[in-house]
């Protein structure tokens, strides 16, 4: 039993006053963050190999917030908690490294209306948006990673992962306006962002060692080859919204 704890909380106001001018003038927003970890380390023997397992919980928070001369920003909550556990095994030349996570994500922001006729509002009815908004979903993340160490001070590794970034406030809920009064419109807003997802592939070398051309001297050289696919990779992009036109720095998949 070895457990480790740690809590962060920060907390970042900006203003902007009077004596700065143009659109920016009276604008004041919040940015609260905060979370924590929890790990535990235990090490053991299994016949010959000697290994160490790291299990945890962690929690992560962002919460963005705004006066009325908010701009394109739109104010929401990100939150994020994690459980994990990662084994690593020791045995003569090799080193396996396995690991699995569970990652949820929630969102949560105010979408401005949207007028009927305009986005996804069904035309000829009621104004559309104008409410608080949630999106959430899970993840399990399994990472492996083997080394070698044919010769010391010479090491050989593969590794395969998973990871994934679930969308933010912004990308989400981004409300077309400038730097100035008002909420904007929802118009741009888009809801069905999934989160990105990736698979890496990573080869890698390592040469350390002392003593090479004079006594006291060191070499160490690192190769390193990543390959990433990533799906519902989110880009900014001009849209055509209908009923409004074309619409710049709208989230979207490619």
């Amino acid at each position: 039993l070895n457990l480790d704890f740690s809590a962060y909380y920060n907390d970042t106001d900006m203003t902007y006053d009077g004596e700065i001018g143009g659109s920016y003038r009276g604008r004041e927003t919040e940015n609260l963050g905060y979370g924590f970890n929890l790990t535990n380390t235990a090490r053991f023997s299994l016949g010959g190999a000697s290994g160490t397992m790291v299990t945890g919980i962690s929690y992560g928070a962002d919460d963005y917030r705004v006066n009325a001369l908010r701009g394109g920003n739109p104010p929401g909550e990100l939150r994020r908690s994690s459980a994990f556990s990662e084994a690593t095994l020791q045995s003569g030349i090799y080193t396996l490294n396995a690991g699995l996570r569970y990652d949820h994500w929630r969102m949560s922001g105010y979408q401005p209306p949207i007028a009927p006729g305009v986005g996804d509002c069904p035309p000829g009815g009621p104004t559309c948006g104008d409410a608080t908004v949630n999106r959430s979903g899970g993840r399990v993340l399994p990472r492996l990673q083997l080394a070698a160490e044919p010769i010391q001070g010479l090491q050989f590794s593969a590794g395969y992962s998973h990871t994934f970034r679930p969308p933010t406030v912004q990308e989400m809920l981004f409300s077309l306006i400038p730097i100035g009064a008002g909420v904007g419109t929802g118009a741009a807003n888009n809801l069905n962002l999934e989160p990105e997802t990736a698979r890496s592939w990573e080869l890698g070398a390592n040469l350390a060692r002392d003593n090479v051309f004079s006594h006291g001297d060191a070499l160490r050289l690192r190769v390193g080859y990543f390959s990433s696919r990533i799906d519902n990779f989110i880009v900014n992009d001009f849209v055509n919204v209908p009923g409004r036109g074309v619409v710049e720095n709208m989230s979207l998949h490619v």
